[in-house]
Formats: structure tokens, sequence, C-alpha cells
């Protein structure tokens, strides 16, 4: 058994108010050691589909950055800078000097960031 599952198991063991891990049979240990390892693996979550494919661009009118209106780029989102909801967002632009959300499609050509990450 590894150091780390054993101190985990001695932390563990003196919030509750019991003994330190050496005192612990080894056979307890073990299966508390066990338990541990399958508590986190069972932890992991399967990826799920986000729906950014249903993302329609509507311009906000005259708006002078050109961004869209936040809940057709970003349905059944809602998007915050900070504690801010925002109720706009860039479109194949990026900002440079302060926080926000942008909806970037295939065509985006900003060459210093490397492109496009490509998934399916």
């Amino acid at each position: 058994m590894n150091e780390s599952v054993l101190s985990e198991l001695s932390i563990y063991l003196r919030v509750l108010g019991g003994a330190p891990a050496s005192r612990v049979p080894r056979t307890l240990r073990i299966v508390c050691g066990f338990l541990l390892a399958a508590a986190g693996a069972y932890s992991q979550t399967p990826l799920t589909n986000l729906n950014f494919e249903l993302a329609t661009t509507v311009p906000i009118p005259g708006d002078p950055y050109q961004r869209l209106v936040f809940s057709n780029a970003f349905p059944y989102w809602t998007g915050y800078c900070g504690a801010v909801q925002q109720d706009s967002a860039l479109f194949n632009n990026i900002f440079l000097d302060s926080a926000g959300i942008a909806l970037v499609g295939t065509n985006f050509g900003q060459p210093y960031f490397g492109g496009l990450v490509k998934g399916q």
C-alpha cells in the first residue's frame, strides 16, 4: 500500500476520532485503500454533448463591436464574466484587454492563436 493512501487513511481516522493508521490492522487498511480508490474511479463522468452546434448568429443592431445576442449564440447556456451575466458575445473575434465570451466558427482567422481545436 503506498504512502499517500496510508496518510489519507490516517487523516480520515483521526477526523473520526480513531487511532493512527499504524495501529489499524493491515487488512482493514488494505480494504479502506481499495474503497478510496474505487470511489475516485466512479467520480468520472462521460463526455456529453454541450449543444454548441445549435448556435444561431443574431447580430445586435447598431453594436459597434458586431456582437451577437448571447441567448441565441449559446442556447441553454448562461454566461458570466466574474459575477456579471453576459447578454452579448463576440463572433469570430477576440478580447485583448478584458474578459468576455466569444463564439468561434470554422472561419476564425487568427493565426497567432494556432487555429481551431478540431474534434468531434
